[in-house]
């Protein structure tokens, strides 16, 4: 994945709740991450998604946080 995003010079920017960064680590796990991977957050908590990621807390409290899947 990360050989075709550089490739492609595209970039990528991660948010990330209940993996807790396992996508980010699996994409650094290769030397050269920097050449596509912009940003990753973990933003864990329901008040972190919406100081950090803007995400409305309206929209939490009526749609849930988690997918149901």
């Amino acid at each position: 994945m990360g050989a075709l995003l550089a490739h492609r010079r595209l970039t990528l920017a991660l948010a990330e709740s209940c993996t807790g960064g396992l996508l980010t680590a699996r994409l650094t796990e290769a030397a050269g991450a920097s050449a596509f991977l912009e940003r990753a957050f973990v933003t864990y908590s329901n008040r972190a998604k919406t100081e950090e990621l803007g995400v409305p807390a309206e929209l939490i409290e009526r749609h849930g946080a988690v997918s149901r899947r």
